[in-house]
């Protein structure tokens, strides 16, 4: 992250809601700040009164019949205002999360339907769809917080030039909103062209499949623009606000009226200030939830997420030497993973809020399927998608077997044997009893006739993008540097053949 967005990103709240005390006295995020100077003005309108009745003899004091009536009116009006803003406060929310998962899962499906070919055009292609995922999601995120910080999308230093000059051509320079619209488009264009850099074009299923999550993410998206371009209803709001601050601020008048002492009439006017007015300024917190107060959606927060998300798939298929050129298109890079570099050539990742200590490890797979009777080992079902551990034949007590779908620590299934070190959790994988696996025959399931098939001949799809589009869709740019084969390829050739996910 910047200097400047570290310097502008304000912490977003946490609490206890077991803690009462903290509950009551915690500032950040609170709604007190903005409350507490009408608080006071009514309090000074209390003194106001109570003086020119007594110094002066002038009552200014009336009858509470009309107030009464009126408050009515007042507590329908505020309750109906924070319970719509409520509702799309948690509608914003729930698009936010579609188009956050789309990416993420977009990315998996990638990593895994493409696990087993290891040509050099087949990493540029997975290499090419995460830094287009990447661009995709950082661009809404420079949409979203647009009005707080003003960043136009084309302006985004993730851009190459073909990009760059493409958006602006197509949308214009301060169209923001309009431009993941037309990087979507280019992603769908890099997915059709897998034909050309797959050493066997994708099955025809496979491709909706990945399209079918860029079609979630521009649907969540839209969600998004909709919240965005439709405010509440203005006229709801004005009476809202109009009502409230003439009922609470001339309810000193009323209560004066009912001979009540000073001091115990400030107390009751503060409070209910605080109440009616409080929850006024709570609606005015939850309308724009995309920028940088405390209680805002941390967008780029959980868009960094997704983006180490991403370049852990790209680190597990394709090596660290693939994942670490994409440290340039996020704001955190390997530093915030936790890519810890050893002296050697070994990576370890690991999350940084996560260590990576074996009693942790073996306590994860606890988690996962339950506690074992025995403390030496943990029973293994048939499905080669649970995390099993067997600590008798590693000798020195530093290894165990993982098994996982996500194929990140260690893999295997029937009478395979894979022990991950202890030291070396994602680069040293030692085989024992291995079966030989036949290679796959390909029958009339993947598809009749393949070589006439949509996804390996059909050109249609990447008709999308001509002219300046096209070249931004069909072209890498310079920053897109292909990664070669590294010292990791028999790691990741053997994390191939025994892979749960992609299991024929």
């Amino acid at each position: 992250m910047s200097t400047s967005e570290i310097a502008d990103h304000t912490p977003r709240v946490t609490y206890n809601s077991s803690n009462h005390f903290a509950v009551l006295t915690q500032m950040h995020g609170s709604v007190w700040p903005r409350v507490l100077p009408h608080c006071l003005l009514n309090i000074l309108n209390v003194l106001a009164v109570a003086c020119l009745d007594r110094v002066y003899n002038l009552d200014l004091s009336y009858s509470d019949k009309g107030h009464t009536f009126m408050s009515m009116i007042v507590s329908f009006l505020i309750v109906t205002r924070s319970n719509i803003t409520y509702s799309r406060f948690m509608e914003s929310r729930s698009y936010l999360s579609n188009v956050m998962r789309s990416c993420r899962e977009l990315m998996q499906y990638v990593v895994t339907f493409t696990r087993y070919d290891t040509s050099d055009k087949a990493k540029k292609w997975r290499y090419t769809m995460a830094r287009k995922t990447i661009v995709l999601l950082r661009s809404v995120v420079s949409a979203l917080q647009f009005p707080t910080k003003g960043e136009h999308t084309w302006k985004m230093p993730i851009l190459n030039e073909k990009e760059r000059e493409a958006v602006k051509e197509a949308v214009g320079e301060f169209d923001s909103h309009r431009t993941p619209m037309i990087l979507a488009m280019f992603l769908r264009s890099s997915i059709a062209s897998n034909c050309e850099f797959l050493s066997s074009p994708m099955n025809l299923n496979r491709e909706l499949k990945l399209h079918g999550f860029v079609s979630d993410f521009i649907t969540g998206y839209h969600g998004l623009t909709k919240l965005i371009d439709t405010q509440f209803p203005f006229p709801l709001a004005q009476m809202t606000r109009t009502f409230v601050y003439i009922w609470v601020y001339s309810l000193p008048w009323v209560l004066y009226n009912d001979e009540i002492q000073v001091p115990p009439l400030i107390l009751i006017v503060f409070f209910i200030t605080y109440a009616f007015v409080g929850l006024e300024c709570v609606s005015i917190e939850l309308d724009d939830p995309y920028g940088n107060d405390a209680n805002d959606f941390d967008v780029l927060g959980m868009a960094n997420v997704v983006f180490q998300d991403i370049q852990i798939c790209i680190y597990d298929v394709d090596g660290k030497e693939a994942a670490g050129k994409l440290d340039n298109y996020f704001e955190f890079g390997s530093d915030h993973l936790n890519l810890e570099r050893d002296h050697g050539s070994s990576v370890r990742l690991a999350p940084a809020s996560v260590p990576t200590s074996m009693p942790q490890s073996q306590e994860l797979a606890q988690s996962l399927i339950g506690p074992s009777n025995n403390n030496n080992s943990i029973k293994n079902s048939r499905s080669p998608g649970h995390l099993r551990r067997q600590s008798s034949d590693a000798g020195d007590g530093n290894s165990v077997l993982l098994m996982g779908a996500g194929g990140g620590l260690g893999v295997g299934h029937g009478s395979q044997k894979v022990l991950v070190s202890k030291e070396k959790t994602y680069g040293s994988i030692k085989r024992e009893n291995r079966l030989p696996r036949l290679p796959r025959k390909r029958t009339s399931r993947d598809g009749d006739n393949f070589e006439n098939s949509p996804d390996a001949g059909d050109q249609s799809s990447l008709l999308l993008a001509k002219g300046s589009l096209s070249s931004a869709a069909t072209s890498y740019g310079s920053d897109d540097v292909v990664p070669t084969a590294s010292s990791d390829d028999e790691r990741q050739s053997e994390s191939r053949e025994t892979h749960p996910l992609m299991m024929p």
